[in-house]
C-alpha cells in the first residue's frame, strides 16, 4: 500500500479492513468506527495494517479505509457463505455454536461496489468507514438458512464440537458477536444498502439457489 500510494499521487486509494477487529459491544449493541479493537480475535491484527495505511494520509496520500463485515455476499459467490453452505453438505449438519446469542453483519457485493465509488468520489483522506448492509443476523438464523437450502438439519452444538467439524480458525470467525453500523457512511457519503435480498433469503431463495442446488443433488445424507 505504501508503494501505491507514492505511486499514484493524487488518485484516491481504497483499502479494505474488517469489521471484526472491533471488539463487540458489551450491551450488545453496535458498535462503529470509534469501538475499542480486539486483537485477540482471529482477525482483529488486521487493524496493524489499517493504522499503517491511513498513517499514509498524513504524508499526503489520498487513502481511505473501509471496513467490511464477515459476510460479504451475492451473486452467488464471495468467499463465507458459500463456504459454510459446502461445510454443511459435507458433514451433513448445518451448526451453530450453542450458548449465548451473537449476531453478525452483512453486506451484498454490489452495494459495496457502490460503497467504494461513493468513498472514492467524496471521502477525506485519512478515513475509515464501516460498510454494512445489516447487523442483526443471529448465528443461528444463519445455520437454519443455510441447513434449509442444502437440506440438512441445522443444529447448535457444543464448541468442541464445532471445532472438530470446521477448525479453530472457522469456528472462532463464524461465533463471534459483530454489529457494525454503517451510520457514519450513509450520513457522510449519501450511501444507501439496496439489495433485494437480505443474506438469509440471499442462501434461501436469491443468488445462491444455485449452488445450493448443485449440493443437494451430492445427496449428502442427512444426520
Amino acid at each position: 500500500m505504501t508503494a501505491l500510494a507514492k505511486g499514484a499521487p493524487g488518485k484516491p486509494i481504497i483499502t479494505t479492513s474488517g469489521t471484526a477487529v472491533a471488539a463487540p459491544a458489551p450491551d450488545g449493541g453496535e458498535t462503529d468506527e470509534t469501538a475499542p479493537i480486539n486483537e485477540g480475535f482471529v482477525l482483529g491484527k488486521r487493524v496493524r495494517a489499517e493504522r499503517a495505511v491511513l498513517d499514509l494520509a498524513k504524508q499526503g496520500a489520498d487513502i481511505v479505509s473501509v471496513r467490511l463485515p464477515q459476510y460479504v455476499y451475492g451473486r452467488g459467490g464471495s468467499y463465507f457463505a458459500p463456504m459454510r453452505m459446502r461445510e454443511a453438505a459435507k458433514h451433513g449438519v448445518s451448526a451453530w455454536v450453542e450458548g449465548t446469542v451473537k449476531r453478525t453483519s452483512a453486506v451484498d457485493v454490489d452495494d459495496v461496489a457502490r460503497f467504494y465509488l461513493a468513498a472514492a468520489k467524496s471521502a477525506p483522506a485519512g478515513s475509515l468507514y464501516i460498510c454494512t448492509g445489516e447487523t442483526d443476523v443471529t448465528t443461528r438464523q444463519l445455520a437454519e438458512a443455510i441447513g434449509q437450502a442444502v437440506d440438512v438439519p441445522a443444529r447448535g452444538l457444543p464448541r468442541t464440537e464445532v471445532e472438530a467439524l470446521w477448525g479453530a480458525f472457522l469456528t472462532g470467525f463464524v461465533d463471534y458477536d459483530n454489529r457494525a453500523s454503517s451510520a457514519k457512511a450513509q450520513r457522510e457519503l449519501g450511501w444507501r444498502p439496496q439489495a433485494k435480498y437480505g443474506l438469509l433469503a440471499d442462501i434461501t431463495t436469491g443468488s445462491y439457489s444455485e449452488l445450493a442446488r448443485q449440493l443437494r443433488l451430492r445427496g449428502v445424507p442427512a444426520r
